[in-house]
């Protein structure tokens, strides 16, 4: 069974490795009935690169290509989409003790639907619409209107009971399948899980690590192909341009720097204690939490300045009636 080692604050790890200068790198304490688990990665160049100890899992944004055959008919797009990338969201809060509930088969229709349904909540309600006016404008003019995306979970006034239970109940599934599709790419491409768990040798878990890593570019491609095929399918509507295009730019060379800064840390902070496998999958893990804390500290500002806009209009309003009354 492997065992990921998680990336620790900055002044506990990477300020001893860079400043242990005359011996060998500190190297990272781990239970005693772990301390021997690194000498399984001792398997030459080829083990080292293809090591399990560290990367164990596609990548998180790939997973939504296993639900996109789904993504018609009653089943809602946004919870299946939540629920494909919902499992691995204790990596990304640093709780990988919470993985083995929403990674296992009772977790996908419980712990992860409801953590779904809060992802989804928070991405509709505060993040979708200054996100999407970070889009160019001919994308973003083929976007459906944020109320129309929670069409889907709203029905027309004075729906009956039963037609609400049935929004529910397609809600649910859409956010169950979700999550089961992710436990199960997991399970096939782990060495450790579902019924390969005593298969795992140093050469079959090489051919796992392959599984994963092919796995996700082919999984990232898939998300690419549909969201374009999506866009250039949808017809275009006016939108008014809300953020300049310099600003715009602005923000999204801010998130790549932040993910840039992040990926750079996470794999200096492994540098020493933790296999290669290891420092690739912190480096994505500090990557995407970097470039995550980045677009929520832009979504924060967007709607103060909305708020702040609001409040202005309805000022000037105010002072134009109070004119223009006799």
């Amino acid at each position: 069974m492997s065992v990921r080692v998680r990336t620790r604050p900055l002044i506990r790890h990477l300020i001893p490795c860079l400043l242990a200068t005359d011996g060998p790198a500190p190297r990272l304490a781990l239970p005693r009935h772990l301390g021997d688990h690194g000498k399984r990665n001792q398997h030459g160049p080829l083990g080292r690169l293809l090591s399990t100890e560290g990367a164990r899992v596609p990548f998180t944004l790939a997973h939504p290509a296993a639900v996109i055959p789904f993504a018609r008919g009653p089943l809602v797009a946004g919870a299946l989409v939540a629920g494909s990338v919902v499992p691995d969201l204790p990596y990304f809060v640093d709780r990988d003790d919470l993985r083995y509930l929403t990674h296992s088969a009772a977790g996908s229709l419980t712990y992860d639907v409801v953590l779904g349904l809060a992802l989804l909540a928070v991405f509709r309600v505060a993040l979708r619409r200054p996100l999407l006016d970070l889009l160019p404008p001919a994308a973003r003019a083929r976007v459906p209107a944020p109320r129309d995306a929670v069409s889907a979970l709203r029905g027309p006034r004075g729906r009956s009971l039963a037609r609400a239970a049935a929004r529910v109940w397609w809600v649910y599934a859409s956010l169950a399948l979700g999550a089961v599709t992710h436990v199960v790419w997991d399970g096939v491409t782990h060495g450790d899980g579902m019924e390969f768990a005593e298969l795992e040798t140093p050469r079959t878990s090489a051919v796992f690590q392959v599984l994963q890593h092919g796995s996700s570019l082919l999984g990232l491609a898939a998300v690419g192909w549909w969201a374009l095929r999506r866009l250039r399918r949808t017809p275009p509507r006016e939108v008014p341009p809300v953020l300049p295009a310099a600003l715009r730019w602005s923000v999204l060379t801010a998130f790549a720097l932040a993910g840039l800064a992040g990926a750079l840390y996470g794999a200096l902070a492994g540098f020493g204690y933790v296999a290669d496998g290891q420092r690739l999958e912190d480096a994505a893990v500090v990557a995407i939490d970097a470039a995550a804390v980045a677009a929520l500290a832009y979504c924060a500002a967007w709607w103060g300045w909305r708020l702040a806009r609001g409040r202005r209009r309805e000022r000037v309003a105010a002072g134009a009636s109070r004119f223009s009354s006799p």
